[in-house]
């Protein structure tokens, strides 16, 4: 289960063909807008498959998204460290609250819930729990 991570800037399709599984939807200038930040844009892989991706900004994580369920913990893990470098005494991340995966690392953590957004949708789409949105703005 060796994981490995590269810059989304490598190969920045793969993370928009993440989003199509994920989201139902890819947005390449999306990602083209959070890899001119500042920060770091990674997709992770395990033997050479991506299995997931995230961005983390000053400590702020967001948009990340996997591919199965049973990854979350890795891209988690990967995200929250990172954060950590970039800014330990504040880390954010995005949580809808169907994304039972993020919500138990984040406590697990140490984070505490500091607000609420609402998301409002007419129908359910793509797979909330297997993704963190950058905000409310640009989910």
């Amino acid at each position: 289960r060796r994981l490995s991570s590269i810059s989304c800037a490598r190969r920045p399709e793969v993370a928009s063909a993440i989003d199509v599984v994920v989201r139902g939807t890819p947005r390449p200038l999306d990602h083209a807008f959070f890899r001119a930040r500042e920060g770091n844009a990674v997709q992770l892989e395990r033997q050479g498959k991506p299995i997931g991706y995230f961005y983390a900004s000053q400590g702020v994580v967001g948009p990340a998204a996997w591919l199965e369920p049973a990854d979350a913990p890795l891209v988690l893990a990967a995200a929250l460290r990172e954060a950590h470098q970039q800014n330990p005494s504040k880390i954010r991340l995005m949580i809808p609250g169907v994304n039972h995966a993020a919500l138990t690392a984040a406590l697990a953590a140490g984070l505490k819930l500091n607000g609420a957004a609402h998301f409002m949708t007419s129908s359910a789409f793509g797979r909330l729990q297997q993704y963190l949105p950058s905000g409310p703005g640009l989910f």
